[in-house]
């Protein structure tokens, strides 16, 4: 009976240190454990000399423009949820301009990379 009690305490604690979460203070914000080593950072230097185009920063702008006038609208006593409805279908429209243009900018790009399945 001993035994199967000692057992029994030795799987709970190894089911208990298991399921704990984090590493040292490896951990992101949210919890979960990034270990992407270094080789992620060596070979995607193309990503680091990356820099947004002004229409890109003019778009991010609007948007954040629109989502400041939907909080000011939120505010007041008896909101307009038409105006409210309006801006956010701006900011989804714009959202989707500026994710066709990287779709654009994106396959452009890969046009000009050489083919990797040929050897």
């Amino acid at each position: 009976m001993k035994k199967l009690a000692v057992v029994g305490v030795m799987l709970l604690a190894l089911g208990a240190t298991s399921f704990a979460r984090g590493h040292k203070n490896w951990n992101d914000s949210d919890g979960r454990m990034h270990n992407f080593g270094n080789s992620s950072c060596q070979t995607s230097s193309n990503h680091m000399n990356f820099k947004r185009s002004p229409e890109f920063e003019k778009s991010s702008i609007l948007i954040e423009e629109k989502r400041l006038e939907i909080k000011k609208e939120l505010l007041k006593d008896s909101p307009d949820w038409n105006k409210v409805e309006k801006l956010n279908t701006e900011i989804s429209t714009e959202r989707g301009k500026m994710r066709t243009a990287g779709m654009k900018a994106r396959f452009e790009y890969n046009k000009t990379l050489p083919n990797q399945n040929q050897l």
